[in-house]
């Protein structure tokens, strides 16, 4: 079963979001840690960094559904919901 080209883009987009978040959440730990910003600065940053990442997370199933819209389209199973 291959997913759809909006799929895979969806999947690409969360991939590299994720990688972003990461790359945010590894700034924030060990560059704020030697900073003199106020912790109110840098539980902001936290909380938007992991806001960030558990958004990114969920970027990923829509890579899935692209698929299972693909497999319902080939079996002419009707679906109450749009599939993009």
């Amino acid at each position: 079963m291959a997913a759809s080209g909006l799929g895979r883009v969806w999947l690409r987009v969360g991939a590299v979001s994720g990688a972003l978040a990461v790359t945010a959440g590894a700034y924030g730990a060990h560059g704020f840690r030697r900073s003199d910003r106020d912790e109110y600065l840098k539980e902001l940053y936290a909380t938007g960094n992991q806001y960030h990442f558990l958004h990114s997370l969920a970027l990923l199933p829509y890579h899935t559904a692209g698929a299972l819209c693909w497999y319902v389209s080939d079996t002419e199973i009707p679906l109450t919901s749009s599939c993009y």
